[in-house]
């Protein structure tokens, strides 16, 4: 999509949302998917008090560098749109994941994550 409009991409994470609100019929979802394999989805949240409030806890968000697409891969603003290859789609993915790797890398320590390690799931 970034390609056919010629938008940059910014490669976003953010950390702790899971702090966010408990969950408190957890092990009722977990215990019916067991029984039955069908996801019970129940959208109750609160926070640690059993309130429909969140936890007010922080919400980290890091910012990567903008992937210019057009400066990355050396293609002019018209012959963007008639060069959406596979190989090229490939290229922004491996730019965008680099990066994503490379603000890990540089803040997890200060965001209480240094034990972990980043996973990419495909």
């Amino acid at each position: 999509m970034a390609l056919q409009k010629n938008y940059d991409i910014c490669p976003v994470l953010m950390l702790h949302e899971n702090d966010y609100y408990n969950n408190p019929l957890k092990d009722l979802q977990e215990f019916c998917y067991k029984l039955t394999k069908v996801p019970l989805g129940v959208p109750y949240y609160t926070n640690r008090f059993y309130l429909p409030m969140s936890n007010r806890k922080p919400l980290r968000v890091i910012m990567g560098k903008r992937i210019r697409l057009r400066k990355e891969l050396g293609v002019g603003e018209e012959g963007m749109k008639e060069n959406i290859t596979e190989e090229r789609i490939n290229q922004i993915h491996e730019l965008f994941y680099k990066e994503v790797a490379r603000c890990w890398v540089e803040h997890k320590d200060e965001m209480g994550f240094e034990d972990r390690e980043l996973c990419f799931v495909i």
